[in-house]
């Protein structure tokens, strides 16, 4: 049976292949845009940037139907992934290790905690110990990653890794992961296979399951103030709970936010934009409703041994999936480790977070889940959805971009900025290809990120 599903998605990549060297090198320009640049004496103006060579819109249609292809072999095999830890000193292929091993492998202990959301779900923090065995008196940070990643994401850059980079610059460092991917799939009474249970998106994660994790990280270690560190939907959780309970304003120091999102109406890919249409986005909700469908497959062993022995095979279709979304960089891209990044993504989650973000770009509003005005009315009071007041935000924030970020266009990235009150700076990442996973993956993403991360935390040390 694996044998036959593989040879279809063989056949997938390959007619790829064919289509990608046919076409491929065909590219369109996209229109002169606006980004923000620092000026020398430190603000920020808009100026537009050079003109970019973007992908064909046939390499994003068969990037696309590969994403697809992968994802329906990866519900064919299974989403529950074992979460429990290897025994130490076992040799365990870096396809097989969690986030536990990958910090142990460099030297670091690590605690596992548990902690329980005012809603019910049972989420997993991960606390890097120092080499002494003991945990880092310094500053707190919580590190979260983005949508259908998980905390392993943060790990997979050897001693370059932000988590590393932090805890020897004396940090206390903490990593989340949300409900529903594979080291947080606990409810006090659902069960991931209840359709309930995966009724969420980045609302919950952030109201809940960010609010808990700051809480607690402070209780732990004592401190009234943490800091904060998110990328992608890592971004759109703090938005949603710093806007929603102001209260939280208070409880940081600083929140880094690498390749934030709200706005995406002007996404580069096309797919993706099709799919904010009032024509395809209702069809779209229908066809998940009729098919009763709420989980984004993740990871499985299955799974991740047929991801590693397809991007061994077939590495340059395998990231033009994700790089068709996010940005072409091969230049920074550790190629060996292609295989491994997707053993350990996508970790799966529900179907309500990509449609969420699907709403905000059809309305080019940033507001909470539209259920239809039935249901809105009942949770809402309107038959409308309340916008996230972003004025509310007070804690100082720190925005990082980048000019090759497909998913974080500089139209969409201005109107964030625009309503935002209390940010303190804005960077622009120094190399022209750096792309939107690149905040995780890139080989020097230490040098142009971590490291003036940390320099502008360590002026919030009090």
């Amino acid at each position: 049976m694996m044998k036959i599903r593989f040879t279809a998605v063989q056949a997938v990549t390959f007619s790829t292949n064919i289509i990608v060297a046919r076409f491929g090198s065909k590219t369109a320009s996209i229109q002169d845009f606006v980004i923000f640049r620092s000026s020398r004496s430190g603000g920020d103006r808009f100026e537009p940037s050079k003109r970019e060579k973007m992908p064909s819109f046939g390499r994003y249609v068969l990037s696309t139907l590969a994403l697809f292809a992968l994802a329906s072999e990866c519900a064919a095999l299974g989403v529950v992934y074992k979460t429990g830890c290897c025994p130490k000193g076992q040799d365990v292929p870096d396809i097989a290790k969690k986030t536990g091993d990958f910090i142990e492998a460099f030297g670091y202990g690590v605690e596992i905690h548990e902690i329980v959301t005012e809603d019910g779900y049972i989420v997993t923090l991960h606390r890097v110990v120092m080499q002494s065995g003991e945990s880092s008196h310094g500053p707190a940070v919580l590190i979260q990653h983005g949508i259908a990643g998980s905390s392993i994401l943060w790990v997979l850059i050897q001693e370059r890794s932000l988590p590393f980079v932090l805890a020897r610059a004396g940090y206390d460092v903490w990593l989340l992961d949300t409900r529903g991917n594979s080291y947080s799939k606990k409810h006090l009474y659902l069960r991931s296979a209840d359709q309930e249970y995966w009724r969420y998106s980045f609302h919950e994660q952030g109201v809940f399951d960010l609010a808990a994790a700051t809480d607690y990280v402070r209780k732990v270690t004592g401190q009234g103030k943490i800091f904060y560190i998110g990328h992608s939907r890592g971004t759109t959780m703090a938005f949603a709970l710093l806007s929603t309970r102001p209260e939280y304003n208070e409880k940081f120091h600083l929140l880094s936010l690498y390749a934030p999102i709200t706005y995406i109406r002007n996404v580069a890919n096309p797919i993706v934009k099709l799919m904010f249409s009032d024509t395809v986005l209702p069809k779209l909700k229908g066809l998940v409703n009729s098919l009763q469908a709420r989980i984004v497959p993740g990871s499985s062993d299955s799974a991740i041994q047929f991801r590693e022995i397809l991007c061994n095979r077939t590495q340059t279709v395998c990231m033009d999936i994700i790089f068709s979304f996010s940005g072409y960089d091969y230049d920074l891209l550790n190629k060996t480790m292609i295989p491994i990044y997707f053993s350990h993504y996508p970790e799966g989650g529900a179907i309500q977070e990509y449609l969420h973000y699907l709403q905000i770009g059809n309305t080019d509003e940033f507001r909470q889940f539209d259920y239809g005005p039935v249901k809105n009315m009942e949770l809402y009071g309107s038959d409308t959805p309340p916008l996230y007041d972003l004025e509310r935000i007070t804690a100082p924030l720190s925005l990082h971009y980048s000019d090759n970020d497909l998913l974080v266009n500089p139209h969409d990235f201005g109107h964030l900025v625009s309503q935002l009150k209390s940010v303190v700076r804005i960077i622009r990442v120094p190399f022209k290809k750096f792309s939107h996973t690149d905040f995780n993956w890139a080989t020097e993403a230490d040098r142009y990120v971590y490291e003036p991360t940390i320099e502008l935390m360590n002026m919030f040390i009090h």
